[in-house]
């Protein structure tokens, strides 16, 4: 409600009057998807509306599709993230005229640090807008990825590209923090580990667009995954602040788990000599040690069609939850093919002897799966 709202920052204000929350008193909007009373949905459970935790009423909003907050849809470490998956998704941080209060820095040189939590899903076959006003170089800001997984950052007219990849299927912090006492800005990624800087004077780096994340001005470039946290501080952080906020929040989201495996594609032989697909997720290895159950999915489609899509969500919550979690392709025989099937074998008995493969499959392989 409102007054429980109005509450709450209050409380988070007297945290910073007290010395508690040193960092707060230059946050400016903090989205965090663990405060589920902050998300707000309609009867799809398509979210209309994030609100801000900072106490400065910043709440993210649509701009393109809708994402959607599901406990199916978990961090490792089995927090739940605002899913942004499956097609072209953005939310409004700030509006063009708002996001002045960050980006215009030739009339208020502060500086000014950005700083996501993100779940990578996949890798698009194009640049991976994640946050910013402009997905065109040497305008505007932005954060991103190229189709080959390596980081992108863009402040006016410098631009800088990583060497290292981004490895997907993890949980990922990017950071933008920008100096504008010292003209340079610092990029930062922990799934790689990889940081660079670039130098540029304050100028207004704002546009006629608002600040966004999912998806910024191209409609081909666009994030596929979950945020989990956002931070929006209208100045610079120290490095030492820096480094504090970072820590904790690897620490919350399980950043620092996300070197283990996380899935695996293996392959088995069915009935008819084809080669089929068995998708593995697998738990965390430092929260789920030793042995773990296991769970297998068999994807629909009436015994012709269907693929490895349907539950690989499904087996990620289950991998999230300390189960190893597959889900198997098999031999599918369209009207036409099952014409020329022996007359004592069916679509139906295929796909199941298939499915019986990939049990003695997983009971065979059981060692080295754990």
């Amino acid at each position: 409600s409102p007054m429980m709202r109005k509450q709450f920052y209050f409380f988070l204000t007297l945290l910073v009057l007290i010395g508690l929350l040193p960092i707060q008193s230059q946050l400016i909007q903090h989205l965090d998807a663990s405060v589920e009373g902050s998300i707000i949905r309609n009867s799809s459970n398509n979210i209309i509306e994030w609100l801000d935790q900072s106490g400065n009423e910043n709440n993210a909003i649509p701009v393109t599709g809708f994402a959607q907050y599901s406990s199916l849809r978990t961090f490792p470490n089995g927090l739940k993230g605002i899913d942004m998956s499956g097609s072209r998704i953005s939310l409004q941080l700030f509006s063009a005229a708002d996001s002045d209060t960050i980006l215009n820095q030739a009339d208020n040189p502060r500086g000014f640090c950005i700083v996501a939590v993100v779940y990578i899903d996949s890798i698009l076959d194009a640049w991976n807008d994640l946050i910013g006003n402009s997905s065109a170089v040497r305008t505007g800001f932005f954060m991103r990825y190229s189709a080959s997984a390596t980081s992108a950052a863009n402040l006016g007219s410098t631009v800088k590209v990583g060497t290292k990849e981004i490895i997907p299927e993890q949980a990922v912090i990017f950071s933008f923090n920008y100096d504008a006492g010292k003209s340079e800005f610092h990029y930062w990624c922990s799934a790689n580990q990889e940081g660079f800087s670039g130098s540029i004077a304050p100028e207004d780096f704002s546009n006629d667009f608002p600040l966004t994340i999912g998806s910024i001005t191209n409609a081909n470039r666009y994030f596929e995954g979950m945020i989990g946290e956002v931070l929006v501080f209208d100045t610079t952080l120290t490095s030492e602040t820096h480094e504090e906020l970072i820590s904790g929040l690897k620490e919350k989201w399980g950043t620092d788990s996300a070197t283990s495996k996380t899935s695996e594609t293996y392959t088995y032989t069915g009935i008819s000599g084809d080669s089929h697909d068995i998708e593995v997720h697998f738990p965390d290895q430092e929260l789920y040690p030793g042995e773990r159950p296991c769970v297998v999915f068999f994807h629909g489609g009436g015994w012709s069609g269907g693929d490895l899509a349907q539950f690989r969500t499904m087996c990620k919550y289950f991998a999230s939850r300390g189960m190893v979690s597959m889900t198997a392709t098999y031999s599918m025989h369209t009207t036409e093919t099952r014409e020329a099937l022996p007359p004592y074998e069916s679509r139906k008995t295929i796909c199941v002897i298939d499915g019986k493969s990939v049990m003695r499959w997983a009971q065979e392989n059981a060692e080295s799966l754990m």
